[in-house]
């Protein structure tokens, strides 16, 4: 099981080509917003740091969930642990009579 996890922790990483992927569509849709805010001709001050932090929060959340020995956020991990002991009970299936 050990050996499992080790792997996983090595090998199950995001590629660097999805990376490059999510901040490629990141930039082109914070250059789409300024270009339509250009050709429009109305500027938003107070919304495009509120894009650049989405974004980046964004990013940072699934680089976190991505690295599970280096954690931001602690996540619970209860809900994976009750799944495991159910799927490794027996299930207890009564058949209902039919008549």
């Amino acid at each position: 099981m050990q050996a499992k996890r080790v792997s996983y922790g090595t090998h199950g990483k995001i590629p660097a080509s999805i990376w490059i992927v999510l901040y490629w569509l990141a930039i082109q849709g914070m250059a789409a917003m300024g270009y339509h805010a250009g050709l429009v001709g109305v500027r938003g001050f107070f919304v495009y740091p509120i894009l650049i932090l989405a974004f980046s929060l964004v990013l940072v959340l699934i680089y976190d969930l991505d690295r599970p020995k280096q954690r931001l956020f602690k996540v619970s991990q209860q809900a994976m642990i009750d799944l495991r002991h159910r799927m490794v009970e027996p299930a207890t299936v009564t058949n209902p009579r039919i008549e």
